[in-house]
């Protein structure tokens, strides 16, 4: 059986999972470019959107997806951020 990856966060952002399903692993958003055509911009997750780094753009959302590597390099499970009140 088939388990999505992948998250709809809005109609253009997505966030990729891995092996730890509490704390994704990339985050894609869907651009336009000058000629009009739809692309991905794939980008490193982190709960501090300035700590997040483009690591590449591709033609297709399955192309970003595919593109975000099995498994982590992450010897442990990352610390959840932080809640809100």
């Amino acid at each position: 059986m088939y388990r999505s990856n992948t998250i709809i966060v809005d109609a253009c952002t997505w966030l990729i999972l891995r092996e730890f399903p509490q704390h994704p692993k990339a985050v894609v958003h869907k651009m336009t470019d000058t000629t009009g055509e739809d692309r991905y911009l794939l980008m490193t997750w982190d709960a501090d959107p300035a700590k997040r780094r483009m690591v590449g753009i591709h033609k297709t959302l399955g192309e970003a997806e595919k593109a975000v590597p099995w498994p982590s390099n992450q010897g442990v499970t990352p610390p959840l951020p932080p809640r809100g009140r």
